[in-house]
């Protein structure tokens, strides 16, 4: 037992200790003061980014068919689905807001966000879902539209039936079939881009 010239007693706090014990303890509620903060901090920060976000890809949600298509490229590049998920996740308390997005999720990415929500992000449909995007909004795209949109949402519709059958989803690209036809519409959709 140690001796009664070591235990200290902090009257303000209530604590009775060894002096190394009361400022280890002063410590640890010192870091705790500071873990708050910075989650604070980066919850604020966080917030701030998805309303930037949000700003920046308004116009293709609010207004898709009254700004013209050239505008909205000047505005906006195309797809961005982990972007979208984060802002549509963000505003699911302010119904009337999250039936605008959730509605053009839709539109854009040929699936509901109930099924894009459960899109990881090593995911090859962050790929295709992006590149379906670019087909229904961008001018660069109107070319491949018809012949690619078709093939990106026969993938999607194999996605949401592994999805609805209780399979791993991603197991769809184990398949030769559905694989060769995501290598194809990448590969051209990635020629694209490059020029």
């Amino acid at each position: 037992m140690a001796p009664a010239a070591d235990i200290v007693v902090d009257e303000t706090k209530r604590l009775v200790g060894n002096m190394e014990g009361l400022d280890l303890l002063e410590t640890l509620e010192s870091m705790q003061r500071r873990l708050d903060a910075l989650e604070q901090s980066a919850k604020l920060s966080e917030e701030k980014h998805i309303r930037a976000m949000m700003t920046l890809r308004r116009p293709i949600y609010k207004s898709p068919n009254s700004i013209s298509r050239y505008r909205r490229n000047a505005l906006v590049y195309g797809g961005s689905v982990l972007v979208d998920l984060d802002i549509v996740q963000f505003i699911t308390d302010d119904a009337s807001e999250f039936g605008v997005w959730s509605s053009g999720f839709e539109d854009i990415y040929g699936m509901p966000y109930s099924y894009g929500k459960l899109i990881s992000h090593g995911s090859k449909m962050v790929a295709l879902a992006d590149a379906r995007a670019d087909l229904e909004l961008l001018e660069a795209f109107e070319a491949y539209r018809q012949t690619y949109l078709p093939k990106c949402d026969a993938i999607i519709r194999l996605w949401k039936a592994a999805i609805d059958d209780g399979q791993d989803p991603e197991g769809i690209f184990r398949s030769p079939a559905a694989m060769d036809l995501y290598n194809r519409i990448m590969h051209s959709f990635n020629s694209v881009l490059s020029y």
